[in-house]
């Protein structure tokens, strides 16, 4: 797809405790399905990387703060960008990818509309959940819907992960007006 618009690029960081077998994985069962959404929603080009072994980085104690923890993860890789070179816009994203929990209860965590986030690989759409959040997705406009076979599922951004529902592996209307939205102011 040719477009003038701004690229996403995605740079997913894998901590050091998540095993290659995983890592083999995530695109397909974690983020196809999200990123084909946010094309969709976007009709922008998405460029992704995934980065692993940095010290310094990939073995950041992530289990305690959470809160700390991301603003201790926005500082290292902000740090790592310049470094590094890589692009610092508003659609560059910096994903810590984590084995388990951030604290007993805690999946992820993302600031609202920035470029700093972590998701576990706990359940498969917290890494949807915690990037709609930092292209502006908000809880308060997701919502249940059904799927084809009419079972109750749950958009991305949805509040209270149930297991019971299955994932609608897509935002849900408003919330795909809030990304577009978000994304279109840099063009």
């Amino acid at each position: 797809m040719t477009t003038s618009k701004q690229p996403v690029r995605l740079y997913f960081f894998y901590h050091d405790d998540v095993d290659a077998s995983t890592r083999r994985i995530v695109p397909r069962n974690y983020l196809d399905a999200c990123i084909n959404e946010l094309r969709k929603i976007s009709g922008r080009e998405f460029i992704v990387r995934f980065i692993t072994s940095v010290p310094g980085l990939t073995d950041i104690h992530y289990q305690g703060n959470p809160n700390y923890l991301l603003s201790e993860w926005r500082r290292l890789a902000r740090d790592y960008a310049i470094k590094e070179d890589l692009p610092r816009t508003n659609t560059t994203r910096y994903v810590l990818v984590t084995k388990d929990k951030l604290d007993a209860i805690t999946l992820g965590i993302a600031y609202f509309k920035e470029s700093a986030l972590v998701s576990s690989l706990v359940a498969y759409q917290t890494l949807a959940h915690e990037l709609g959040h930092s292209f502006g997705a908000t809880h308060e406009d997701a919502e249940l819907s059904h799927n084809a076979f009419g079972v109750t599922c749950e958009t991305y951004v949805y509040p209270d992960r149930d297991e019971r529902r299955a994932n609608c592996y897509q935002y849900s209307l408003k919330n795909r007006k809030n990304i577009a939205e978000f994304l279109d102011a840099f063009d």
